[in-house]
């Protein structure tokens, strides 16, 4: 069975049926807010800086089990979701010990999206001004923060942007 592996907001938003939901690792990268994203919690003009994946570390998130007659519809569903910043692409994860294959959404190096080559200081300022139309994007940082508190996950570098946010709006 095909697998899906969630590391932002498809913890808890799939937008998708699946057989199995499980806590799973992703060895070799870690989370970092590096993506430029103009839709659901930022804007054209005010962009939030979503998560992506950066080489090195592990990341901590959800997999999907799904239907092998759906893989194809639900992988165009997460591309159409996920939008021009990401590709999706079959990596090895830990599901309960197993090592398995899941679809990854990786953010691409694309200068049009990606965030990388600023500091995290200024994707705080950015993600402080911004909102799109399913709320701001501290909203969508405290639910990420939110997510991984009750799957027991502490992730630095999750907490260190959210205090930098919190931060730049006090």
């Amino acid at each position: 069975m095909p697998w899906i592996f969630g590391f932002g907001s498809l913890m808890w938003n799939p937008g998708f049926g699946y057989i199995r939901r499980s806590v799973a690792v992703l060895p070799g990268y870690h989370r970092d807010f590096n993506s430029s994203f103009t839709r659901v919690w930022g804007s054209r003009q005010d962009p939030c800086p979503v998560l992506g994946l950066e080489p090195g570390g592990q990341c901590v998130g959800v997999a999907y089990e799904i239907e092998s007659t759906r893989e194809e519809d639900i992988l165009g569903q997460l591309r159409e979701f996920e939008g021009s910043g990401f590709e999706l692409k079959k990596l090895k994860i830990l599901v309960d010990g197993d090592e398995v294959e899941a679809t990854v959404a990786m953010n691409t190096r694309h200068p049009m999206y990606y965030l990388g080559g600023l500091s995290v200081w200024q994707r705080a300022v950015m993600a402080s001004h911004a909102e799109g139309e399913e709320g701001t994007c501290l909203g969508y940082l405290k639910r990420i923060a939110e997510e991984l508190r009750k799957m027991s996950v502490e992730d630095e570098h999750v907490d260190r942007f959210l205090a930098l946010v919190k931060k730049e709006l006090a």
